[in-house]
């Protein structure tokens, strides 16, 4: 995914703009790790070993430069990790909104692994790393029926979604942003 974002913009807006559009499930705490130091939202003072964290509240121009790559983590438990690169700096036509979706991947798309002919919708997020992960609605259909009864107590199905977070605590895809990528037609 490539966004624009302003240079006042904090790193808490990018932390909502992450949450937002690829990893929101069940408010979990997240960290950026750039340059070595630790940024968090609610940083605690009293951390039992090295530096304590700094807040999100900086503005992105305080902490990051062009060519910088830097971690943003969400879920200190079934984290998921994901590297941001700071591209270029650049002055931009004027915009209100802080964040800017330039260009997103296409949603995932996969086969049913257990038929093998139809589109999978849902991922089985009990068997994230075995061979039948992907589920059609037919075969999801096919079990409550008792007809797949070799799955009926080994399934926890998740929507399969355009994010790194799919299948993953109890993530179901953004609320705000559709899983197909939509451009601004320019006025």
């Amino acid at each position: 995914m490539i966004i624009q974002i302003k240079e006042n913009a904090t790193l808490d807006d990018l932390d909502r703009f992450i949450r937002d559009i690829w990893v929101e499930c069940c408010g979990h705490l997240s960290a950026f790790e750039i340059d070595g130091v630790s940024y968090e939202r609610e940083p605690d003072d009293d951390f039992g070993w090295g530096e304590p964290a700094k807040s999100t509240n900086h503005t992105l121009k305080q902490v990051l430069t062009t060519g910088m790559i830097f971690n943003y983590e969400y879920d200190f438990g079934s984290t998921t990790e994901i590297m941001v690169k700071v591209l270029d700096h650049y002055s931009a036509q004027k915009q209100n909104e802080k964040v800017v979706i330039l260009s997103r991947n296409n949603p995932p798309q996969f086969a049913c692994s257990i038929c093998g002919n139809q589109k999978a919708t849902w991922i089985n997020a009990f068997r994230i790393y075995d061979e039948d992960l992907f589920w059609c609605e037919e075969c999801v259909n096919k079990l409550e029926e008792g007809e797949l009864e070799a799955y009926e107590n080994d399934v926890c199905f998740l929507p399969i979604t355009n994010s790194p977070r799919m299948g993953v605590c109890g993530y179901e895809g953004s609320d705000i942003y559709p899983e197909q990528f939509e451009p601004d037609i320019p006025k």
